[in-house]
């Protein structure tokens, strides 16, 4: 092939051998620049390993990314097919790893894996054969990942993993050091390989990331994570078992990445948008303990200093230090309110056309700059500074940036306890709004304690009936909600109201807020007249408060909108859908956190009347903004990737279905646990993908499991009922089924997925 021309490409030299091909180096005399062009082996062109080569090529051609190597065109010749890629001048990551590259340098080829992984994995499309052989470094320290070859679209519907029947081994002499073998119908690299991939079963995300988990085991301890050396039968055998060396000589986070990326159960491993997460942790855990420990020098200091300085103050003059303590307190005043007036200037003088230079200057970039200034002022205030700082994060969380908002929440909590008395009613606000905070970051573990302390000290030092001990109870009742102590929660919101109701009647916008929770309560519980009702009071009042175009007025609507849903009435609940949509896309913009739980209510409804089209749209887009926003744990994502599985399940697409419900219920495990209601309805919607994937042993344990949960649990709402219902008949206990649809329909429960169920079963749907 030396010095042959193609097309308008002559190669120039050999680069490699692999089981795909060859791989040369080529000059593209066209564009002048040189490139690598890979070309199938002689003899190996039949229809399934050419289908597979221009499978390689769709799947780079959709791939965007400075880590991952770039396909430039495909040539398609009578006898050879040819792809025409970047050239990656660098070595490859066994090399790297040959050299013992620094601990930075490591986790810096992590992350930008990770971030491979993260956009492959959101367009559906899984390597199946990661390992330090296909990803390069080059000579700036980049990352580059190469060779899918063995990637298939998991969307793409009835496309089977064992469609390819090699697998590459560690000992075929001809191959080099991953050759290749036919030992039945799975495909990969058993050094690399995920039990279940191992064992021929269905290739998710998931399989990936037990990939990267051995890769990065060899990476950090530079030995292979299965046993090298073994006959590949033997070696075959322990991937199947995911039997790997145990890890050492790593930190504690580290570690128990790793172990959790090589877990057998494909549900309880991180994904990649998890791991970037996961990795970010590890890396910023140095400058956390040199920040400690230049706290505790600073602290020892300061306890020298206040040893010297109190002999001197003991010879003061007791009048005169009263004297000096006035003048003092006097001057802070001042200085307080000349430090304030100048961070206002500071932070506006960004908006000077002398410094914008005319270009338009947004309220974000105000913000960041008041968050950025107030860091290093008041330093002698820093009661001023605590409220200034928590002023800073109700605007980011308003915004829906729940990170920026949660260190000065954290900061300004941590300034008032430090400087105020443990009962005062500023330490009570700050713990209310960082408890708030942490429910809408998923967190509810941490919103809860937060909570009842702010509740305990407002109602010591401000009484039973202060709105402000309204406001949090009404606040408290929502994580509970959340966590499904619905009783405690509904006494909590009744408490409120009485509050409320006592000092501010009519149609104050705080008592519609709690209203409105509380309708939601009651339409979760299948109460849905009193939840409409309470939830027209909250639209009125909203409306009537707040004007026609406020956020809060268009939870109200969607949740109105909800309960008709709920009831099978989409001609009412659509209208309010969509008019909650427009307000708080106009009010709060196109990413917040707050529209994409308006767009997923909007594509749960088009599902349940079978708009299976229209329903995508905006589950995609809700998805897009969760992503976007929210913290690994978040349940907001989990529900839309689980309502977006529903409609591809309901359109028949499995195979694109089953990760994003992988994906779904391993965030509801990592954030509620593996006994939640969540997280069984999770792998109800799992069990029923394998089911209808003919694998039913796969799906078996998932129902077992998720009928245990529903058995423990003291009470159920109306949805997981449907839930339990479904796990049931799914197990083929269609007779105990039936009585839970009879008795969720006669309560007037109509949701679209349930309705189904009915007709299945032969039960009047009311």
């Amino acid at each position: 092939m030396l010095g042959r021309q193609v097309g308008h490409f002559r190669i120039i030299d050999l680069l490699g051998v692999g089981g795909m091909g060859s791989v040369y180096l080529a000059f593209d005399e066209r564009l002048q620049r040189r490139v690598a062009l890979k070309a199938l082996q002689q003899g190996q062109l039949d229809e399934e390993s050419k289908a597979r080569f221009q499978r390689e090529a769709r799947v780079l051609s959709q791939l965007k990314h400075p880590h991952i190597c770039q396909i430039y065109d495909l040539l398609v010749e009578p006898d050879q097919d040819y792809l025409v890629l970047e050239l990656v001048d660098g070595r490859n990551l066994n090399e790297v790893i040959a050299s013992r590259p620094d601990h930075a340098t490591k986790l810096r080829i992590a992350r930008q894996l990770a971030d491979v992984l993260v956009v492959t994995h959101a367009k559906g499309i899984i390597h199946r054969d990661l390992k330090p052989a296909n990803v390069m470094m080059t000579a700036e320290g980049d990352v580059k990942v190469l060779d899918f070859g063995l990637a298939r679209g998991a969307a793409v519907r009835g496309e089977f993993v064992t469609m390819a029947h090699t697998v590459r081994t560690s000992e075929d002499a001809d191959g080099g050091a991953d050759g290749a073998r036919q030992l039945g119908p799975i495909v990969g690299t058993l050094a690399y390989m995920s039990p279940e991939q191992a064992l021929g079963e269905t290739v998710t995300t998931a399989s990936d990331m037990f990939a990267y988990g051995l890769l990065l085991q060899e990476l950090f301890t530079g030995r292979s994570a299965y046993l090298p050396g073994l006959p590949a039968g033997a070696q075959l055998a322990r991937a199947q078992a995911g039997a790997t060396a145990p890890l050492t000589g790593l930190t504690a986070d580290l570690a128990a990445l790793i172990n959790r990326l090589k877990d057998t159960a494909a549900t309880v491993r991180p994904t990649a948008f998890d791991t970037v997460e996961w990795l970010q942790r590890i890396e910023a855990a140095p400058q956390m303990k040199r920040r400690r420990m230049l706290a505790w020098s600073a602290a020892a200091l300061l306890a020298l200093v206040a040893v010297g300085m109190s002999y001197q103050t003991y010879r003061i003059n007791r009048q005169s230090q009263r004297i000096a303590q006035e003048a003092d307190r006097a001057n802070r005043e001042a200085q307080s309110a000349k430090e304030v007036s100048e961070f206002l200037v500071k932070v506006f003088e960004v908006s000077d056309p002398g410094q914008s230079r005319g270009e338009t200057v947004t309220a974000r970039e105000l913000l960041d700059k008041a968050a950025q200034d107030i860091q290093g002022r008041l330093m002698d205030q820093p009661v001023v500074k605590a409220r200034m700082e928590l002023t800073l994060a109700l605007v980011y969380q308003s915004l829906g940036l729940y990170t920026p908002a949660l260190s000065l929440s954290e900061s300004s909590l941590d300034l008032r306890r430090k400087n105020l008395p443990a009962t005062d009613a500023a330490v009570a606000e700050g713990e209310r709004r960082l408890g708030f905070l942490r429910f809408l970051r998923g967190e509810m573990d941490q919103a809860a304690p937060l909570l009842k302390s702010a509740a305990e000290i407002q109602e010591r030092i401000l009484g039973p009936d202060s709105p402000a001990l309204a406001a949090t109870f009404n606040d408290l009742a929502v994580v509970y909600q959340n966590q499904g102590k619905t009783v405690i929660a509904e006494s909590l919101y009744v408490r409120a109201l009485k509050i409320y109701d006592k000092a501010l009647p009519g149609s104050d916008a705080d008592v519609a807020e709690v209203l409105g929770d509380l309708a939601y309560l009651y339409n979760k519980q299948g109460r849905y007249a009193q939840a409409e009702t309470l939830y027209l009071r909250a639209t009125t009042a909203f409306e009537k408060a707040l004007g026609p175009n406020d956020p809060r007025l268009a939870i109200a609507l969607s949740q109105l909108g909800g309960v008709y849903r709920d009831q099978g009435k989409p001609a009412s609940a659509e209208p309010l859908t969509l008019r909650a949509i427009s307000i708080q896309e106009k009010v709060l913009g196109p990413s917040h956190p707050y529209l994409a739980l308006r767009l997923d209510g909007l594509g749960k409804l088009y599902t349940d009347e079978g708009r299976y089209a229209e329903a995508e749209k905006p589950l995609l887009a809700a998805v897009a903004i969760h992503e976007k926003t929210a913290v690994p744990n978040q349940l907001w994502l989990a529900q839309s990737l689980g309502n977006l599985a529903i409609v591809y399940r309901d359109e028949g697409k499995i195979a694109q279905a089953e990760p994003i419900a992988l994906r779904a219920v391993a965030i509801l495990e990592k954030a509620r646990g593996l006994e939640s209601i969540d997280t069984a309805a999770g792998m109800v919607l799992l069990a029923e993908l394998y089911i209808l994937k003919g694998k039913p042993d796969q799906g078996r344990p998932l129902l077992a499991r998720a009928l245990a949960i529903f058995d423990k649990a003291t009470s159920l709402d109306t949805y997981p009922r449907s839930l339990q219902a479904k796990a049931l008949d799914l197990a083929g206990r269609s007779d105990e089924a039936r009585v839970k649809a009879e008795a969720l329909s006669a309560q007037g429960y109509g949701r679209g997925d349930f309705l189904r169920l009915c007709k299945k079963l032969g039960v009047p749907a009311t």
